[in-house]
């Protein structure tokens, strides 16, 4: 599998543009929810930007390079514990085959369902695929292809 290599300036650039989408829509968050591990980085550098919390969400679906077909959740984040009206975003890396982020939009669904008047999530990705772009609000670019890609933390 090839890989396509993201170094901080180009991570940097990225970012910039998810924070300016951000901008443009006027949303306000009460924290940020970064899905751990490779979506931490991005979480902590919005959450400096915007000046909130950020809080972890460790899942993974990946063993190396392979996708398995379940979820291990390492470290959880409760939803319910949010306060009612509470408007989240939620950060990863990337949003490959988009099964993390479903994953977590039906976690939401079932927390917020006891909250009256629920959490409000807006999802955000350094990168999307062409055929998971839909799944975010926000994002710092579409790729094409299947390669694998890494970040400059990764290595």
């Amino acid at each position: 599998m090839n890989e396509f290599i993201y170094k901080n300036d180009s991570v940097n650039s990225l970012l910039k543009t998810i924070l300016s989408q951000i901008q443009e829509t006027e949303s306000k968050y009460d924290c940020i929810i970064g899905i751990g591990r490779g979506g931490l980085i991005p979480a902590v550098m919005i959450g400096y930007k915007l000046d909130l919390k950020v809080y972890n969400l460790g899942i993974s679906s990946y063993k190396g390079k392979t996708q398995t077909s379940s979820f291990t959740v390492y470290q959880d984040f409760h939803f319910d514990d949010l306060s009612k009206g509470s408007k989240v975003l939620i950060v990863d890396d990337i949003c490959d085959s988009g099964n993390t982020i479903n994953f977590i939009k039906q976690k939401v669904r079932r927390a917020t369902s006891i909250i009256h008047d629920g959490v409000e999530c807006d999802y955000a990705a350094l990168l999307t695929r062409e055929k998971t772009q839909d799944l975010v609000d926000f994002t710092g670019a579409v790729i094409e292809g299947d390669e694998w890609v890494v970040f400059g933390w990764d290595k």
